[in-house]
């Protein structure tokens, strides 16, 4: 509030001297804000990390601490549209990172992240999480450009314990402050239903990769049948018994059917022979159940065409009964990587009704 006499003098002046000193005034307090040492800092980081701060604007800098395919999926997509995919990540990937992307490097942690991030200027970060982490929100929360953010699946679909509330509310925070979301499948639906403000969404599924036939398959024309099942999936000796894996294959050999499981060497820190016990003891049992060791991602789509049939089951044989650590709604709107490659070999899927969207 101005002071009488203040106000008496600028009331005695003509009104176009008092526009000239109102815009005046006005520059003067944007150039001393810019020039604060808050802003002068900012600015002098801003050129030491960015450089001369170019603009790629057909580059695409893929974040995550654990690529999986997906990501190698997604950078094929971006360079069949001529954009360059780069690759931010912090330990080693399971497939070949320079078959994909036009370079890479290692972070140590979020931060080591953010800096690596700030160096650059592309389009789009694209933040991977497999369900949330510190990389992610902490890429969410300072932005160094424009964040995409891509979650694996939705934690608020999982039940108590397996909901853990620290993955939740990081989640929860990248998805309503991130720029924009690609969804795999239909489960950000959990997060937004009945709330506004959403970012925009885009459903970016799994895809083929259609890249040629794979060996002759020595059982196409047999009289016995090979199914197979990848990915990771709830074993029994977790406490995932109603998810059913176990009863499934001891049916499925029962019936003459072979089934070979392609499994990771550790399953939640347990060595092999500990965690998938009762599957080696039922394989010792009936030669028909074939237990495999995880292969390198070329490797395994290759012997996928050997096969005739591929599994993607979470306890079909309940008849109904809800499972201990999903909602009915992971169940409906759930995607899954295998259904893809399952498809890519030319191998058709069993599954029951509950995976609505596969």
């Amino acid at each position: 509030m101005l002071s009488r006499g203040r106000a008496a003098v600028l009331g005695a002046m003509p009104q176009g001297l008092r526009k000239v000193l109102r815009w005046v005034r006005r520059r003067a307090q944007f150039w001393f804000s810019r020039w604060t040492l808050p802003a002068l800092l900012k600015r002098v980081l801003r050129k030491v990390i960015r450089g001369e701060g170019v603009l790629f604007r057909h580059e695409v800098v893929f974040v995550c601490d654990t690529p999986r395919i997906r990501q190698a999926r997604l950078a094929r997509a971006v360079s069949l549209m001529g954009w360059t995919p780069v690759l931010f990540h912090r330990d080693p990937a399971n497939f070949e990172v320079e078959r994909y992307f036009a370079s890479s490097q290692r972070y140590v942690n979020h931060w080591h992240a953010l800096w690596r991030c700030a160096s650059r200027s592309p389009r789009v970060f694209h933040v991977c999480a497999p369900f949330s982490d510190d990389t992610s929100e902490c890429l969410v929360r300072f932005k160094p450009g424009v964040v995409v953010y891509d979650p694996y699946d939705v934690v608020e679909g999982l039940r108590e314990p397996f909901l853990l509330e620290v993955y939740a509310r990081q989640q929860r925070f990248c998805a309503r402050h991130a720029d924009a979301l690609c969804c795999r499948d239909l489960q950000t639906q959990i997060y937004f239903r009945g709330r506004r403000g959403r970012p925009p969404r885009l459903l970016f599924a799994e895809y083929c990769w259609d890249e040629g036939d794979g060996p002759e398959n020595p059982w196409r024309d047999g009289d016995e049948v090979h199914t197979v099942s990848i990915g990771n999936f709830g074993i029994e000796k977790l406490g995932f018994r109603d998810h059913g894996y176990l009863e499934l294959f001891r049916h499925l050999v029962a019936q003459g059917i072979h089934v070979h499981v392609y499994v990771s060497p550790v399953a939640a820190g347990l060595p092999y022979e500990e965690a998938w016990s009762e599957y080696i003891d039922l394989a010792r049992e009936n030669p028909l159940l074939h237990m495999h060791r995880n292969l390198p991602y070329p490797l395994l789509m290759k012997e996928l065409r050997r096969y005739h049939v591929g599994l993607s089951y979470l306890g079909a044989l309940k008849k109904g009964r809800e499972l201990h650590d999903v909602t009915p709604d992971v169940l409906r709107l759930n995607g899954s990587a295998r259904l893809y490659d399952y498809l890519d070999a030319g191998l058709p899927m069993a599954m029951h009704r509950e995976f609505r969207f596969m």
